[in-house]
């Protein structure tokens, strides 16, 4: 969100993780609000436009640059507010208003999961956002367990992705660690693997310490380069 950003375009960053979100603690943003719940909910009402939009989220400012934050839900309990007519009512003010939408989501894919108190799915929120998603980025963990979860969670998909490696790196692979998951995303889930970013813990660990992205907090890291 925040390399788009700097590219001149409006960005709106939605944190749309009802199992763990965590953007908010991870830019520093203490007071986050009411959010998406009060923009699904103004969405499922029709009451959603660009003024509330704009008061419901968070503008992060750096360098010469601005973006909006929405930020997700302030308890797990709150996932039946994600119903189809509220998320199509923010994604279709967001794109109204935004160049490029960045939404992160839960990576629980699995559907037909109910409760006697909803009609609403329990993994909608990460279903409904997907589905209405221009580029879907599968990342996982660059070591054995991770690929393994990775080949397991694509049995639940049935969109099209672009599968990223994350933390790659010899000491979990081995030699040539990018030809080895390049090799067995192929063969075993019969794609490309788009791209590969580097282990780089100085960074991250730097980026989270400051509560700023890598582009603040570790321009010239591998990891940056890579994004």
């Amino acid at each position: 969100a925040f390399e788009i950003s700097s590219l001149g375009k409006r960005v709106l960053l939605i944190d749309a993780d009802t199992y763990g979100p965590s953007i908010a603690p991870a830019l520093g943003v203490t007071e986050p609000g009411p959010g998406i719940l009060a923009a699904l909910r103004l969405a499922r009402q029709g009451r959603l436009d660009q003024v509330e939009l704009t008061r419901l989220s968070h503008e992060l400012s750096f360098e010469k640059h601005t973006l909006r934050f929405l930020p997700g839900v302030t308890t797990p309990m709150r996932w039946s507010d994600f119903d189809e007519t509220a998320v199509n009512g923010l994604i279709e003010i967001a794109r109204a208003n935004f160049d490029a939408i960045v939404v992160d989501v839960a990576p629980s894919l699995e559907p037909g999961i109910y409760t006697p108190e909803s009609s609403v799915s329990r993994n909608q929120a990460s279903l409904g956002f997907i589905d209405a998603a221009e580029l879907v980025l599968g990342l996982f963990a660059a070591d054995a367990t991770g690929v393994n979860r990775f080949l397991w969670d694509l049995r639940m998909v049935s969109f099209d992705y672009w599968p990223v490696a994350n933390r790659v790196r010899s000491q979990a692979l081995g030699m040539s660690p990018e030809r080895q998951l390049k090799d067995a995303i192929y063969k075993l889930a019969h794609r490309e693997l788009n791209h590969l970013f580097p282990e780089d813990s100085v960074a991250t660990d730097t980026a989270l310490q400051r509560a700023q992205p890598l582009l603040l907090a570790a321009r010239n890291s591998k990891l940056r380069e890579g994004i």
